[in-house]
C-alpha cells in the first residue's frame, strides 16, 4: 500500500514449485493521490451565506448535499440555520479518493461575544482576550484601555486577541475597559464595549 503519491518501481517474482527457476519482473508504477482539504472550522451567524472552500482533488462531492448551491463543485454556497458539517470526497480521474470534514457552528447573530475574564499565565488556556465576532465581515477598531482612560492595546481583528501586555511589560491584574467597532455581513455598523478582568 502506498501513502502518498508519486513514482515507484515495482517487482514481482515468480519460483517454480522446486525451486529451480525463477523470474523477476520489474516496472515503473505512478501512484495519484488526492488530499482533500474541506477548509476550517468556523463560527457562522444564522442566514449568513458562506461559500465552501474544498482543494485537493480533481472530482468533487460533498455530503449531505441538502442546502448546497451545487454538491460537486469544489466551491457550493450554503446559508446555515442551525449547526452543521460537511464531508469533502476529492477523486482523481484514476478513481484515488479522499475526505475531509469541516464543521460550522452558528450563533444567533450577527452579534460580537465578549468574555468577562482572562488569566495570561502561559498555562495555554484563556491566554488571551479575544471577542468572538460573529457575523461579522469587518472588525473596524478592536481597543482596550486602563483604568486611566488610557490606551494600551489597539487592532484591527480580533484573532490575535490582547494577551495582558503592553509595550513588552506585564499589565498588573484588574479591570480594563474594551470597545470593538464591526460591519456585519448585511454592512450595519456593531458597536460594543465593556470591562474585561485581567487576573494573574
Amino acid at each position: 500500500m502506498y501513502t502518498s503519491g508519486g513514482l515507484y518501481q515495482t517487482s514481482v517474482y515468480a519460483t517454480a514449485d522446486n525451486g529451480c527457476n525463477s523470474y523477476t519482473l520489474s516496472d515503473s508504477i505512478r501512484v495519484y493521490q488526492t488530499m482533500a482539504n474541506a477548509g476550517q472550522d468556523t463560527i457562522l451567524a444564522t442566514g449568513q451565506a458562506y461559500t465552501l472552500r474544498g482543494s485537493g482533488g480533481e472530482i468533487y462531492r460533498w455530503s449531505p448535499a441538502t442546502g448546497l448551491s451545487d454538491p460537486n463543485i469544489p466551491n457550493p454556497v450554503f446559508t446555515p440555520e442551525r449547526n452543521a458539517s460537511f464531508t469533502l470526497t476529492t477523486t482523481t480521474s484514476f478513481g484515488c479518493a479522499t475526505t475531509d470534514l469541516v464543521q460550522f457552528k452558528v450563533f444567533d447573530g450577527p452579534e460580537i461575544y465578549v468574555p468577562n475574564a482572562f488569566t495570561p499565565n502561559g498555562d495555554g488556556k484563556n491566554d488571551r482576550f479575544r471577542p468572538v465576532a460573529v457575523g461579522i465581515s469587518e472588525i473596524r477598531y478592536f481597543e482596550v484601555y486602563n483604568r486611566y482612560g488610557q490606551l494600551i492595546f489597539t487592532a484591527t481583528d480580533t484573532y490575535q486577541g490582547w494577551d495582558g501586555n503592553s509595550k513588552g511589560r506585564k499589565e498588573p491584574s484588574g479591570t480594563y475597559v474594551w470597545r470593538v467597532t464591526g460591519i456585519d455581513f448585511t454592512g450595519k455598523q456593531h458597536i460594543k464595549k465593556g470591562t474585561i478582568t485581567l487576573i494573574r
